[in-house]
């Protein structure tokens, strides 16, 4: 029993690969200019309530501001460096991230799912409930059925796919999960609860900051699947 226990805990300690290789990230140039950027950026952020800086440009949760910029291009280079994985591997697999990717980045340009949402939910004659307007509704459904379409796909090849493909999907999916949480979970509950300026503030800061570290994180494992790991499998 408790072999077994060690096998499991070893495959998947082998499976998620940062356990070995996460001084190798995180002592990466690429790292700390992806996260010093997210630093800056935030501390911008916190200075806007203070007499010291008042430009909307710097806050995290304006739709053209700095730091939604900044998440298009994070987005924009994963992309990038998945579609090069799929030209350096011929792991064709990795296509399925690239348009999950690709759906992100043109979802938070273009308010896809907003504005998909707001349609249905009112094509659809979704009702308000527990305090959630018809539109959160309507974006909840979108966001579901993406997730449901990506999930499908997985199931359907990941048995079969490469190890680094199998790999960075854990790591990827783990990531997508956190970046639901903030992006869908703490979104609904500052509809819900937002009355006041300083809740509407914290809670704003808490899920697009969120959502800006957890695309980072992103960002920093598809640089390294690239430039690191798949180079070490490739020669093994």
């Amino acid at each position: 029993m408790i072999k077994e226990k060690i096998k499991f805990i070893d495959y998947w300690a082998k499976q998620l690969v940062l356990q070995e290789q996460i001084e190798e990230i995180k002592s990466s140039t690429f790292t700390k200019i992806i996260f010093s950027i997210d630093g800056l950026l935030f501390i911008l952020h916190i200075l806007i309530i203070t007499p010291l800086l008042s430009d909307p440009i710097y806050d995290v949760r304006s739709e053209n501001g700095y730091p939604e910029m900044y998440q298009y291009f994070k987005e924009f280079i994963i992309v990038v460096l998945l579609l090069r994985i799929v030209l350096k591997t011929k792991i064709i697999t990795f296509l399925i991230w690239v348009f999950l990717f690709a759906y992100l980045l043109f979802d938070d340009s273009f308010q896809i799912h907003e504005n998909v949402g707001y349609y249905l939910a009112n094509t659809l004659s979704l009702p308000p409930l527990l305090g959630l307007r018809i539109q959160d509704f309507g974006e909840l459904l979108v966001s579901f059925t993406v997730f449901s379409v990506l999930c499908l796909f997985l199931l359907l090849f990941y048995r079969t796919a490469p190890v680094l493909f199998q790999r960075a999907t854990i790591v990827f999916f783990i990531l997508l999960c956190m970046l639901a949480f903030f992006g869908i979970v703490v979104d609904m509950l500052h509809v819900v609860v937002a009355s006041k300026r300083i809740t509407n503030y914290v809670l704003g800061s808490i899920e697009d900051g969120g959502e800006m570290l957890v695309v980072s994180l992103m960002t920093v494992y598809a640089y390294y699947l690239n430039f690191c790991y798949s180079s070490q499998l490739l020669r093994s």
